[in-house]
């Protein structure tokens, strides 16, 4: 497999089923890890060097790296939601007939969302009466307009939205919609059994509830940020390092999960796009890469590999470096010819401040 082709990402699970399988550069394809309960050990660096454009030694961030954190090896942390204003979940939940486990997603003043993914869910959207949606154009499938049946309450208008698509004849409930309060008010279920029964109890409690519920900021069930690969180093730290002036601020996003992309564009000069990321790998892991168009390269702070490789649209720059626990891959591809002269050296220091910084327990 090879990074150029590949993510991260995907490389990652090659690794997990294969603790043998061969790795390229930045693929994080790693391979079963030699890794000891020790932790990493290297002499500290003096992470400057002097900048093409500025003369000033450039220091990078000296912040400690979980090496655990930065595998994705931590137990992952689920941020819940508090409860829906209007609706409680046993209610929610009854409204609908389904095998699957359904969770409380998302809550707002506006909308709350329970369901198991979104092919099989709850949902409950309040909107402005005078910014709702037209009943006829609320469908469960595109080519059937819904067939309104109405129901006694509670509030106003309330109706129950049945789907004719698969049974013209006793057309299939999903939805219960009403106003109260110049508010429309629309319960609807995706891939679910339901009732108009069902919808109705569903309803009642909203009816109820509405009136008094507590404001709340707008919240999403998601799992607690434990390493963002783009926060080792700033846009400006990387921009400052390779003479980008100020004014071109650069971006930065992640590249899978351990390793970040950050890009520059300035509006004089050519673009730059430096890869950086730490991932598992085998003791002979350097070796492997010699086979495949890399060289030792001994100006770091551990033993490495690098690879240069021309092509039609620019240079691209390879670097891998083996610690005892983890290896780090920097890269800067699709450079533009003249190559800036910090080029390689700056390359050097991004990868020396990674081996300094990981602290593996």
């Amino acid at each position: 497999m090879s990074w150029k082709s590949q993510s991260w990402e995907t490389s990652v699970r090659s690794a997990l089923l294969s603790a043998a399988a061969t790795t390229t550069l930045l693929s994080l394809s790693a391979c079963g890890s030699s890794a000891d309960e020790t932790t990493a050990k290297f002499d500290p660096i003096e992470a400057t060097i002097e900048s093409t454009s500025t003369e000033e030694s450039i220091a990078l961030s000296q912040a400690p790296i979980d090496l655990d954190a930065a595998l994705g090896r931590l137990p992952i942390e689920i941020i819940e939601t508090a409860p829906c204003p209007f609706l409680s979940d046993e209610t929610a939940l009854s409204g609908v007939t389904t095998k699957f486990d359904f969770t409380r997603r998302k809550v707002a003043n506006s909308e709350c969302v329970w369901n198991y993914n979104i092919g099989f869910e709850i949902n409950v959207r309040i909107t402005p009466v005078e910014d709702a949606t037209p009943r006829a154009d609320r469908v469960y499938n595109l080519e059937n307009p819904p067939v309104l049946v109405a129901q006694t309450g509670p509030g106003n208008d309330a109706t129950v939205f049945t789907d004719p698509t698969w049974d013209a004849e006793s057309p299939r409930p999903y939805a219960f919609g009403f106003t109260q309060n110049n508010q429309d008010i629309m319960i609807s279920t995706v891939g679910v059994r339901t009732t108009p029964e069902q919808l109705h109890s569903v309803a009642v409690e909203i009816a109820e509830r509405l009136p008094t519920a507590p404001q709340i900021e707008p919240q999403i069930r998601q799992a607690a940020e434990i390493y963002d690969p783009c926060e080792i180093w700033t846009t400006a730290e990387v921009a400052t390092l390779f003479g980008i002036a100020q004014t071109d601020p650069g971006q930065s996003s992640p590249f899978g999960q351990t390793a970040c992309t950050f890009g520059f564009y300035p509006s004089n000069g050519s673009p730059l796009k430096v890869r950086a990321g730490i991932f598992e790998c085998n003791d002979d892991h350097l070796d492997v890469r010699q086979g495949h168009d890399f060289e030792l390269f001994s100006d770091l702070d551990a033993p490495a590999v690098k690879s240069v490789s021309k092509k039609d649209w620019g240079t691209d720059f390879y670097i891998e470096a083996k610690a005892p626990e983890f290896c780090v891959a920097v890269s800067s591809t699709e450079n533009r010819d003249p190559i800036p002269d910090a080029l390689e050296p700056g390359l050097n220091q991004l990868t020396n401040n990674l081996l300094a910084r990981v602290v593996a327990e």
